[in-house]
C-alpha cells in the first residue's frame, strides 16, 4: 500500500468517527512531503498507447475468433478509457447501441464506489477499420451471445476456436494485460513495457495532445480530480509546448 493510501485510510477512519482528519493538517502534509523528497521514489506509470501504436496493433490482428475478440478489447478499452476491471465486467446488458454509437454502462468503477453506474458514450467512426463500435459488434456476432459476460475465454477444437459462455469463463483483469502485451509485441513494440492501463492512459494522453478540453477528458475518464487529467495533458503536449524547436533553429 502506498503512503498516500495509508494517509487517506487514516483520514477516512477519523471522519467516520466524527473526528477531524489528521491528513488535512498542514503539519502532516509537510511531513509527508518531506518523506517523498527523501525517498526519491516516483510512482510507476504505464506507458500510453498512442494513436499510431493503436493503428499498428489493429493492422496486425486478423479475422480469427481470438483476433476479433482481442481487437474489440483493445479498441473499446482505448476509446472508452476503461480500466482492466471495467473491461472484464462488461455484460451484454450494459451495451446500448444508437445511430451515433455505443452507450456503455459501467456498473462498478474505481470512482463509483456505491455502484450506481456510469454511462459513457463511444461514437462510431464511419468507414474505419479502427471503429470501436463496429469492432465490438463483430465480436458479439461472432460469439453468438446476447447475455452474460461480453469478453470470455476461448476454447480450441482442432483448428477451430469456440467461445466459452459460462460466468466462470469471464476474462480476468490480468488477462487483459497479457492480451495488450501480446498484441503490442506482435506489432513490433516492447510489449513488456505496457499494461492494461496503457489503453486508458493512451486515450487520455492523446486527448491532451490534441487539445481536447479538460472537462471533456475528465468526464470521459470519470476522474474526480482535475490533477491527474492535467498530468495527461502536460504529457501529451510535451513535444508541442517545448522551447527547444525554436532554439534548435539556431543550430541549423
Amino acid at each position: 500500500m502506498t503512503l498516500e493510501r495509508l494517509v487517506c485510510a487514516v483520514g477516512k477512519v477519523h471522519e467516520w468517527n466524527g473526528q477531524k482528519s489528521p491528513a488535512k493538517d498542514e503539519r502532516v502534509k509537510l511531513v509527508i512531503s518531506g518523506i517523498k523528497r527523501v525517498s526519491g521514489k516516483t510512482r510507476a506509470k504505464s506507458r500510453p498507447i498512442t494513436i499510431q501504436m493503436l493503428r499498428s496493433v489493429v493492422d496486425k490482428l486478423g479475422t480469427s475468433s481470438i483476433d476479433t475478440r482481442n481487437k474489440a478489447i483493445i479498441l473499446i478499452g482505448w476509446f472508452g478509457a476503461l480500466r482492466r476491471s471495467e473491461i472484464v465486467a462488461i455484460n451484454h446488458s450494459d451495451l446500448e447501441y444508437h445511430d451515433s454509437g455505443l452507450l456503455l454502462t459501467i456498473r462498478k468503477s474505481k470512482t463509483d464506489q456505491e455502484g450506481l453506474g456510469v454511462k459513457i458514450a463511444i461514437p462510431r467512426i464511419e468507414n474505419s477499420k479502427y471503429c470501436p463500435v463496429l469492432s465490438l459488434l463483430r465480436w458479439t456476432e461472432r460469439s453468438q451471445k446476447c447475455e452474460g459476460a461480453v469478453f470470455t475465454s476461448l476454447g480450441m477444437e482442432g483448428k477451430k476456436w469456440w467461445v466459452k459462455d459460462s460466468e466462470r469463463d469471464r476474462l480476468s483483469d490480468r488477462m487483459i494485460s497479457k492480451i495488450v502485451k501480446k498484441c503490442l509485441t506482435a506489432a513490433g513494440y516492447k510489449g513488456k513495457c505496457y499494461s492494461g492501463h496503457s489503453l486508458r492512459r493512451g486515450l487520455a494522453t492523446e486527448s491532451g495532445r490534441l487539445g481536447v478540453p479538460e472537462r471533456f477528458i475528465m468526464r470521459h475518464l470519470r476522474h474526480s480530480s482535475i490533477q491527474m487529467v492535467r498530468e495527461y495533458i502536460d504529457e501529451g503536449n510535451i513535444w508541442e509546448e517545448n522551447p527547444l524547436p525554436a532554439i534548435a533553429i539556431e543550430f541549423t
